[in-house]
């Protein structure tokens, strides 16, 4: 090594020294005098926050010794069979809530029910919801394949009878009814005397579907009279809501 490379790693040294505290100390930088006096002096402006930092972190390494470290120690042997060091959230546990370790939970008693599943099945009713019959009642007969049913519906009603044909099982909706002991493939009369025995007009307008589909039947069939009565019955309707909202709002800024 040359005398030019020496003069230039000295530079380089002195420039670096000038840069990070030049030849203060870590003890002096941080406001401590080298010679062991724990008393603060003002050597640089690291000397204002160097004190509170260095005492932090002594209390931090002794509260680890005496504390925490045994049962990490303890805890990571009866684990893994070796030392290592504890995680962040073993940390957490064992120094904050350490009686969660050992406490044991119970399961509660519960009672699981099963869903009650709308099965495609002999006997089951359906709502057709496409083609000539749509929102018409009938009651499976036979199962044709995985895609089509032979539907029959002899309602009480003139206008609501459905003839027996085979239906798209796409185009209808399963209802929470069903006619037991149903015979497969049995006639009209048989399928007859068992809705009228089970009721299935009767169950079916207590649903609310039919009060659904019996309301917008009879929007749609409004008069413009009728529509304007209806129309002033709403304004009335939520003008007596504003107002009941107007006063509870005004009870709670009093």
């Amino acid at each position: 090594m040359g005398p030019d490379t020496k003069t230039t790693s000295r530079a380089s040294s002195s420039w670096q020294l000038k840069r990070f505290g030049g030849s203060v100390g870590p003890e002096k930088r941080l406001g401590y005098s080298a010679l062991g006096d724990s008393s603060p002096r003002p050597h640089s402006a690291g000397s204002l926050c160097g004190a509170p930092l260095l005492l932090a972190a002594k209390r931090a390494r002794s509260l680890w010794a005496a504390l925490l470290r045994p049962k990490f120690a303890i805890q990571q042997h009866s684990y893994s069979g070796r030392l290592r060091p504890p995680t962040l959230r073993q940390q957490t546990t064992t120094a904050a809530l350490p009686e969660l370790s050992t406490t044991a939970f119970t399961m509660a008693n519960i009672d699981i029910k099963t869903t009650s599943w709308k099965l495609v099945e002999v006997g089951r009713v359906v709502l057709i919801r496409r083609g000539p019959y749509t929102g018409k009642l009938a009651v499976i007969v036979e199962i044709i394949d995985h895609k089509r049913v032979l539907v029959d519906g002899p309602s009480t009603q003139e206008d609501k009878i459905v003839p027996r044909h085979s239906l798209n099982l796409n185009h209808a909706t399963l209802t929470p009814f069903v006619i037991p002991k149903t015979p497969r493939g049995a006639g009209t009369g048989a399928i007859k005397k068992l809705w009228e025995k089970e009721d299935i007009d009767g169950k079916w307008a207590q649903t609310g579907w039919a009060k659904k589909a019996a309301q917008i039947e009879r929007r749609k069939n409004l008069t413009d009279f009728e529509r304007f009565k209806v129309m002033r019955l709403k304004k009335q309707a939520r003008y007596e809501v504003q107002k009941a909202h107007a006063k509870l709002r005004a009870a709670a800024k009093a």
